[in-house]
């Protein structure tokens, strides 16, 4: 559930920064390559619904979008784009300690319960953007 935490708000952040500091790139954290798949936070409470309603207690499950694993490298770029700039991203050199190069959820065990994520990358990075939610 990564829209929850840190990678496209802090994106978002990055770029704003650059703007209104006259900065022609933004800096990674890593080298761009490490993967994610985002869910949208309506996504995830309605993840959390079927959870409270049809989960098996004491069951893991995972709640996210599995469809769309993305480079960050590249989610930046889209995000850099989605917001009409043209400022270059600089990959960093390492990540943070704990960090993995790659997550991606397995959503069979949630699917089964009746979830199906309704936000793609492309419409929950419009609805955050736009919305202003950062």
């Amino acid at each position: 559930m990564e829209y929850l935490f840190l990678a496209v708000p802090q994106l978002i952040l990055k770029v704003n920064h650059a703007i209104t500091s006259n900065v022609d790139h933004i800096n990674l954290i890593g080298s761009g390559d490490e993967t994610r798949a985002f869910c949208y936070v309506l996504d995830a409470v309605k993840g959390l619904k079927i959870l409270m309603n049809n989960g098996v207690d004491h069951e893991i499950y995972h709640i996210g979008n599995s469809d769309e694993e993305i480079k960050i490298l590249d989610l930046a770029k889209l995000i850099i784009k989605k917001l009409g700039q043209s400022i270059s991203v600089n990959p960093g050199e390492n990540l943070h300690i704990g960090g993995t190069s790659r997550r991606c959820p397995d959503v069979n065990k949630i699917s089964s319960l009746g979830y199906k994520a309704e936000y793609d990358l492309n419409k929950g990075l419009r609805e955050t953007i736009n919305n202003r939610y950062i």
